[in-house]
């Protein structure tokens, strides 16, 4: 049995344990209890290639793309802030 946890991800049960796997491939990424985003395929790169609309972004922060480490779906896009950013 299995139920979405998020897009490309879900929280499957067998033999009394919870894990997560993406629903693209099976491929299994971690107990439920876990982290999984700790078991992804991470991809920074500039702000502007989320769009050009971003290029505000460009010294503070990074998109962080999260992909399955098997297939290569995409799990998770964001922002998060560049070292520097964090040092003031």
């Amino acid at each position: 049995m299995s139920h979405p946890l998020r897009e490309n991800l879900e929280v499957v049960s067998e033999s009394g344990a919870d894990s997560i796997r993406c629903s693209k491939c099976q491929h299994r990424y971690c107990r439920a209890d876990e982290d999984w985003r700790l078991f992804s395929t991470v991809q920074l790169s500039a702000p502007t290639h989320a769009g050009r609309l971003f290029a505000d972004l460009e010294r503070n922060y990074f998109f962080r793309q999260l992909f399955c480490p098997s297939c290569a779906a995409l799990v998770e896009a964001d922002f998060i802030a560049a070292p520097e950013a964090n040092d003031n």
